[in-house]
């Protein structure tokens, strides 16, 4: 037992040293993505970025690949903001501020391909916080009557489940959705 307790420690003093010598000084740190604008929401991978944008009038989605430059996902005359990254597949929602829905988006990283994904997900209701995993999809729909459902979708069976709902206007209480 003794001799664990002292590889124990050894080995503690050796991640110490290593943190100390080579993690910077805390405020010298370099961001990943350092602009003055309104940046939020990110979502990433190993490999990947995406984060939305808030210019003042519009919600951009931008992403990039690290090392390279940032590229713009949503297209001009949309506001989008960023669901989730599985692999090199990014989820977001994307909507036309003048219209009354929003609907949800994949887009491939790699190829900058982007697709709506289409019924039963994307309707003429507006679809909200969307995120992906596999062949899943889960996203939240906003009603009329304030009612709000919190659905997973298969892409490929294409199989649909509600997760959860709520009704009724007022208290964030009663909002769902994929982050909450």
């Amino acid at each position: 037992m003794r001799t664990f307790r002292k590889g124990v420690r050894v080995v503690a003093a050796a991640v110490v040293a290593v943190l100390f010598l080579t993690v910077p000084a805390m405020g010298s740190a370099s961001g990943v993505i350092t602009t003055t604008a309104d940046e939020y929401n990110p979502a990433a991978t190993n490999t990947y970025i995406g984060w939305s944008v808030w210019t003042g009038k519009h919600a951009i989605v931008y992403a990039k690949q690290f090392g390279n430059a940032k590229f713009r996902v949503n297209p001009s005359g949309t506001d989008a903001y960023v669901g989730s990254i599985d692999g090199t597949t990014l989820i977001y929602q994307q909507y036309v501020p003048s219209q009354g829905s929003s609907d949800v988006y994949s887009y491939d990283l790699s190829t900058k391909i982007r697709t709506k994904v289409a019924k039963p997900v994307s309707t003429r209701g507006w679809e909200y916080d969307p995120t992906g995993s596999g062949d899943w999809v889960m996203y939240a729909r906003y009603y009329r009557n304030a009612d709000r459902k919190l659905f997973l979708y298969n892409t490929t069976t294409p199989e649909l489940r509600q997760v959860a709902s709520t009704s009724g206007r007022g208290s964030i209480a009663r909002f769902v959705g994929s982050g909450w």
